[in-house]
């Protein structure tokens, strides 16, 4: 029997992955899109008892029996995902943590690519997931390719011989220009990233390596260590290395494209063969990859997200979390420079030291004042 799959955030690049590799065991129950609900209305029309969730409001096509929701705030319910097996969240920044909190809290398994959730809300995600009896690696997925590769370096083992984890990281965009060279670089440069294709809020973080931040502070909750390093390994063909504590390693290597961990989340325990053209690598070819450490004076917010790692509490790193998202926008819009990112950032972490995130939508509500700061310090 096919399973039913919800697809949140199905037009951005996670998403289209998601539909590139779904195959024939799954039935596409939901999709949703923030803006581009008419985009999902036209490529499900002929298709039947879809649920097509989205902000945008847009004409249905005639011959459309699908159901059709104008509002993303269904997804924060948990009922919306009675019947379905599986939900994919593909939906970038702040706004997929309440998502993430109620598929949670519903009867289907998470496959998961939102990082905001484990960094701003990781404490109150896995301790709700603990009470659950919600696992990593059964009813929780990951789908970054540092954190499905460690995944699977971890199949079949005692998860509590676990000393290290090694993630690692492309460089970004700016990997090989001098600090005073990326000072003056604007956010179309910071897009030209030279191994994925990903949306803009997310390369961005990769330039700035604060996407490594995030993944460290991912990979700390999901396999329960705060022994986690970052190595730069500019061809992207090792994912990830786990190291155990008998001094033995693992490493997951392959071609550097998404839609493999996302297969391997949709198909797991099993693998299927993957119509598409990759450059599978072989021992021959991966001679000559390159390792070294990441520069924090050329790449500030990395260091920053390491120091916050460190915290046993979600608010300082929920303030990092909110304060890189508004950062990232205005330098979107040519609006800051890139070193005023890890500016922000400083700054802000040091403005608002006392919270607490109690819930999901603690994120969302210190929002509104972070943001407030935030254009203060830009002059409006």
């Amino acid at each position: 029997m096919r399973k039913r799959i919800a697809i949140l955030g199905a037009t951005g690049s996670i998403g289209r992955q998601v539909l590139d590799v779904i195959g024939n065991n799954y039935e596409i129950a939901l999709v949703s899109a923030d803006k581009q609900g008419e985009l999902l209305a036209r490529e499900f029309s002929c298709a039947k008892n879809v649920t097509i969730v989205s902000n945008s409001n847009y004409n249905v096509p005639a011959n459309d029996n699908n159901v059709h929701i104008f509002s993303t705030d269904c997804l924060s319910n948990p009922s919306t995902y009675t019947g379905i097996d599986v939900v994919v969240n593909g939906i970038g920044g702040i706004w997929g943590i309440e998502p993430s909190f109620a598929v949670l809290e519903s009867n289907a398994k998470l496959i998961t690519a939102n990082k905001e959730t484990f960094v701003a809300c990781g404490y109150l995600f896995m301790d709700r997931a603990n009470q659950l009896g919600k696992k990593v690696g059964v009813d929780i997925l990951p789908i970054d390719s540092e954190h499905s590769a460690v995944w699977q370096c971890l199949v079949g083992e005692n998860w509590n011989d676990l000393d290290k984890i090694t993630l690692t990281a492309s460089g970004g965009a700016f990997r090989d220009f001098t600090k005073e060279q990326i000072a003056s670089l604007k956010a179309e440069d910071a897009l030209k990233h030279p191994t994925w294709k990903m949306g803009k809020k997310v390369t961005i973080d990769c330039a700035t390596l604060m996407n490594k931040g995030f993944e460290i502070i991912e990979a700390k909750h999901l396999f329960k260590t705060a022994n986690v390093e970052v190595v730069v390994h500019r061809e992207s063909i090792i994912h990830s290395m786990v190291t155990f504590k008998d001094g033995c390693s693992k490493l997951q290597f392959s071609a550097p494209d998404m839609r493999l961990p996302i297969s391997y989340a949709l198909t797991e325990p099993s693998r299927v063969k993957l119509d598409l053209s990759l450059n599978t690598p072989s021992l021959y070819s991966i001679q000559g990859l390159t390792f070294s450490a990441p520069d924090y004076d050329k790449f500030p917010c990395l260091k920053i997200a390491s120091e916050v790692a460190k915290i046993s509490e979600d608010y300082p790193s929920a303030i990092m979390c909110v304060s890189d998202e508004i950062a990232v926008e205005l330098y979107l819009k040519n609006l800051i420079s890139f070193y005023q990112i890890s500016d922000i950032i400083s700054l802000t972490l040091k403005e608002f030291q006392e919270g607490k995130i109690d819930k999901p939508s603690s994120v969302l509500s210190i929002y509104a004042k972070v943001r407030e700061y935030i254009l203060g310090i830009i002059g409006g």
